[in-house]
């Protein structure tokens, strides 16, 4: 079984592939001028904690999951506005289905940084979005959610 973590992950993963941009899981090689533009999911920290204050066993959990976006443009000139665009459809296709598929309860945007670098012949944007999805799970079954 996949562990819901990963399960939020490749759904982030599913819904920005149906953008026709480029999506990348956890990519650790750099990036080439001819993958861009692109997006790059990422799990990031997991909150765990008792749904319900009980004794009882197995017990009902929410995890709060952070999946990160990080959307790349390169661009001569208003980069940022590049990463305005990817980041809107970043955001409408997340929102579309906050439930990822029945995965999760729930999820949330919980911020955007924006970084421009490179050189002048090759300047890239990267923006990083934060999202949290709350997943329900059994105390013990971290590989299956409780859909809603």
């Amino acid at each position: 079984m996949t562990y819901v973590r990963q399960s939020v992950r490749n759904a982030f993963t599913t819904l920005l592939g149906t953008t026709g941009i480029k999506v990348f899981e956890s990519r650790v090689h750099p990036l080439t001028k001819d993958d861009m533009p692109c997006f790059i999911v990422k799990s990031g920290s997991q909150l765990v904690e008792p749904a319900v204050k009980s004794r009882m066993q197995p017990a009902l959990q929410k995890r709060w999951i952070e999946t990160e976006v990080y959307c790349f443009a390169r661009a001569t000139d208003n980069v940022e506005d590049a990463l305005d665009k990817l980041s809107a459809i970043v955001e409408n296709k997340v929102f579309g289905d906050p439930t990822l598929g029945s995965i999760a309860a729930e999820t949330i945007l919980q911020d955007t940084q924006s970084f421009i670098g490179g050189e002048p012949s090759f300047p890239v944007g990267a923006c990083r979005m934060s999202f949290m999805s709350l997943v329900l799970t059994k105390e013990g079954s971290p590989e299956t959610p409780i859909r809603n």
